[in-house]
């Protein structure tokens, strides 16, 4: 029997959840997938619906967007399986991708979250951004994203990862308080508090476009430091350094965006 349910949260991204979803439901196992429509509020639940009537999906349609992290969670709620792997909705798997993944993660019980290979629309290039080390003021201001083991690195992206439903019941998921970005390396640095490893699987592989669901470049610059705020502060960042961070990343987003 499949082992696991495929969870992909919409935000007005209907077309791009289809083909999300549709890579899912390929994998032998994937046992359904369920969609959480994010109060879109542009009828991407009822195309949904219609779209996967009588398939192994689950349409649930948030009555209010509370955000990524939020969304995932009652996708992780409503799963049946053992494994839940979580999607965007602006990404989609390679064949044999969930497998792979699979196939890892029941092979090491100390893994409790591993991550695919995430590639460009080229489905060749590797896409920069998807793991790292944890934030500090090095990484974040000079964009040095080097790890000692890019196999177990401290954190992955969200766009794509597997985990282990009854644990991330156990941890109560991710932090809902998080809208959207850093909920995962919030959740990540959580797993490894909790004397779990993350991992990276680069046989498994997942095409992401990116930056589908906001496409304004400084209202998603604007969510991504809210996010980061809230990550410094609950991994204990010193005052200090996070009234840096504060200080410094306007000029120095505005600085990149002229010599960009």
């Amino acid at each position: 029997m499949p082992d696991v349910t495929a969870v992909i949260v919409n935000y007005r991204t209907p077309e791009l959840t289809k083909g999300a979803a549709r890579s899912c439901l390929t994998e032998p196992d994937v046992s359904e997938v369920i969609i959480i429509d994010n109060a879109s509020g542009d009828g991407s639940a009822d195309v949904l619906s219609n779209e996967f009537k009588g398939q192994r999906v689950r349409v649930m349609d948030n009555e209010k967007n509370e955000g990524f992290a939020s969304a995932s969670n009652k996708g992780i709620n409503r799963s049946r399986t053992e494994y839940v792997f979580l999607l965007n909705s602006d990404a989609f798997v390679l064949e044999g991708a969930i497998g792979a993944l699979l196939e890892r993660v029941k092979a090491d019980p100390e893994i409790g979250v591993i991550g695919p290979e995430v590639l460009l629309d080229d489905a060749k290039t590797p896409q920069p951004g998807n793991y790292g080390p944890f934030p500090s003021f090095k990484s974040i201001f000079m964009r040095d994203q080097t790890v000692e083991n890019p196999l177990e690195p401290d954190w992955i992206s969200g766009v794509a990862m597997m985990v282990n439903r009854r644990f991330m019941l156990e941890i109560d998921g991710f932090d809902n308080e998080f809208f959207m970005y850093f909920e995962d390396v919030d959740l990540c640095r959580r797993i490894w508090e909790h004397d779990k490893k993350v991992a990276r699987e680069p046989k498994a592989k997942v095409v992401h476009f990116g930056g589908q669901s906001v496409k304004s470049d400084f209202r998603r610059k604007k969510m991504y430091y809210a996010g980061q705020d809230r990550y410094l502060e609950e991994s204990g960042t010193s005052g200090i350094v996070r009234a840096m961070v504060k200080i410094s990343r306007w000029p120095v987003y505005l600085l990149r965006s002229v010599w960009n």
